[in-house]
């Protein structure tokens, strides 16, 4: 046999294998078990279900997930997602692979907030073997988000309560150090108010601190409020701490 002729067949059984992988990926590889791994750790170690009513697949490694929910046993806390598009990056060298997550159609409903979400854009490096085989918090190294076109229906703050305005921008950088996710970038903009997000959390506390700026807009809607924030803030610069638990976040004015 010539060297051209095994160069030729290493080709063919190399492109074929790879075909293969991407069949197997795309229609053999346990999304579901993934699911319901994942549903079966956040619900032993956080009392929290996750569910996804489907999940159809794209080609080249593409799927679709569609009516997403994440929703606390105990205490008013869900999240729901009509549509997740989910692209990720098997094929590389590290242990660490990518995706890419394009949301639609978010409602999250807690204490302090209810709100929705137009659109939400998620990168995220993770070990696909943590996932499979624990859903290890480890297993998310970082989370890049930007999300547009938010609505408040209602935020509550110790002795404040806004409704119905509009958040155009939320652009957070999250890694993960220790169990714990680390704000890296915490960026919100809307015209009532500019802040910035620092701190850390977890799915069990929070220990975060918000620097709120607001805007002339804010005192033009809430003119009532004018002289009770004024009393806690430093020329119209707010600083609140949240601590707790998810379940039950305190907000705390410095």
């Amino acid at each position: 046999m010539s060297n051209l002729r095994k160069i030729s067949i290493i080709i063919a059984a190399s492109i074929v294998s790879i075909l293969l992988l991407i069949v197997f990926i795309l229609f053999n590889f346990p999304y579901n078990s993934v699911i319901k791994r994942i549903d079966f750790y956040l619900s032993n170690n956080y009392s929290t279900s996750l569910t996804v009513q489907n999940i159809r697949y794209r080609f080249p490694v593409k799927f679709l997930l569609e009516d997403m929910r994440l929703v606390q046993d105990e205490g008013p806390f869900a999240v729901h997602i009509e549509r997740v598009l989910v692209s990720i990056k098997f094929f590389n060298f590290s242990k660490i692979k990518i995706a890419e997550i394009a949301g639609t159609g978010v409602a999250v409903n807690t204490d302090p907030v209810e709100l929705s979400i137009a659109k939400i854009s998620v990168l995220s490096g993770f070990r696909l073997s943590y996932l499979i085989r624990e859903g290890n918090p480890d297993a998310v190294d970082f989370i890049n988000l930007r999300t547009g076109g938010i609505k408040i229906d209602r935020l509550f703050l110790p002795g404040f309560e806004f409704s119905s305005f509009k958040i155009p921008l939320v652009d957070f950088s999250l890694i993960n150090k220790n169990g714990e996710f680390i704000v890296e970038k915490g960026l919100i903009k809307s015209d009532l108010f500019n802040s910035e997000v620092s701190g850390g959390f977890n799915f069990e506390l929070i220990d975060g601190k918000i620097v709120l700026t607001l805007s002339n807009e804010f005192y033009k809607q809430y003119s009532h409020l004018k002289n009770i924030v004024d009393s806690i803030s430093d020329n119209g610069v707010l600083t609140i701490t949240i601590k707790g638990s998810m379940k039950k976040p305190a907000f705390i004015f410095l």
